[in-house]
């Protein structure tokens, strides 16, 4: 579902993420009305762990008209 529009600053991030891996984001984090498209971009160990690339999440915050 989206985002209420009401000024302030939303975000999206993942979940579950385990302890030796770290996320770096981008475009995750907007306060304004409309459609985004977040990317999230995992770092670890490769030698040790596997993972999948992480699909763009695309997400929106929307502005009741009765505002």
């Amino acid at each position: 579902a989206p985002f209420e529009y009401d000024g302030k600053s939303k975000t999206v991030y993942l979940e579950g993420i385990p302890k030796e891996m770290s996320v770096t984001y981008i475009n995750n984090t907007n306060s304004e009305p409309g459609t985004y498209v977040a990317k999230a971009i995992l770092t670890y160990d490769q030698s040790s762990y596997r993972a999948s690339e992480v699909p763009d999440c695309r997400w929106k915050i929307e502005k009741d008209n009765e505002l």
